[in-house]
């Protein structure tokens, strides 16, 4: 299953308490401008995703990043990083509104979403 059906069962076990989820694109490297396209644009070499869930005073998270490349079936799992990563490859910050401590243990840490996502 695509991560966007995972992201979908989880919001929907979760009923009201909510998802959040934040995507952006990667440029890591030039791609090719899309054909026939009628305006200058950059293509990403790939883009990243972030899904947290908030349960009380505790934030579950994963983070994953995909390369443009990727082929539409390839294991999502495979593809899990740290948020610590997702910062430095887009040039983000998240969580800053946490203390340094918990910030640091979230960003750096395993994705504690992984087995909620189907991992």
């Amino acid at each position: 299953m695509r991560l966007e059906g995972r992201v979908r069962d989880l919001a929907r076990a979760r009923d009201d308490r909510g998802v959040f989820v934040v995507t952006g694109p990667l440029y890591e490297r030039s791609m090719a401008p899309l054909p026939g396209a009628d305006e200058p644009h950059r293509v990403p070499s790939g883009y990243w995703k972030i899904v947290a869930v908030i349960d009380g005073s505790t934030v579950s998270v994963a983070a994953f990043v995909f390369d443009q490349l990727t082929p539409r079936g390839a294991d999502v799992c495979a593809h899990i990083k740290t948020v610590r990563e997702v910062e430095r490859r887009s040039r983000l910050d998240f969580f800053h509104a946490l203390s340094r401590v918990r910030q640091d243990r979230l960003e750096s840490g395993p994705a504690t979403l992984r087995a909620r996502l189907g991992c």
